[in-house]
């Protein structure tokens, strides 16, 4: 038998709607996503910024997850998702957007 034991717990930030939509309104390059509730989370507070959904506060920003589990979620939270992280680390979620962006045709 195996225990499950929860080390920590993702919980939503205060959630400025106003920070959001100026954020938005200048214009967003690339949005990370390193667990599942963080998606969640942006899209709760998205529809609560008055959008339709993470994508279309998002518009053409370049979507990267930390890993498949994540990407699924974003997907479902109707994101495009653009980079996926081969480790599921905060280093490789870095150096696999940077790759991104450093391939022809990857910068925004």
């Amino acid at each position: 038998a195996a225990d499950q034991v929860a080390v920590y717990t993702t919980v939503p930030g205060e959630g400025d709607v106003a920070t959001l939509k100026a954020v938005v309104q200048e214009g967003v390059a690339a949005a990370t996503f390193a667990s599942s509730l963080t998606v969640q989370h942006f899209a709760e507070l998205t529809r609560h910024a008055g959008y339709a959904g993470p994508a279309e506060a998002l518009g053409g920003a370049v979507i990267a997850c930390i890993g498949p589990i994540t990407a699924t979620a974003a997907r479902e939270a109707g994101l495009r998702v653009d980079v996926v992280a081969a480790e599921h680390t905060i280093p490789a979620l870095v150096a696999a957007l940077r790759r991104h962006f450093a391939e022809p045709g990857g910068d925004v």
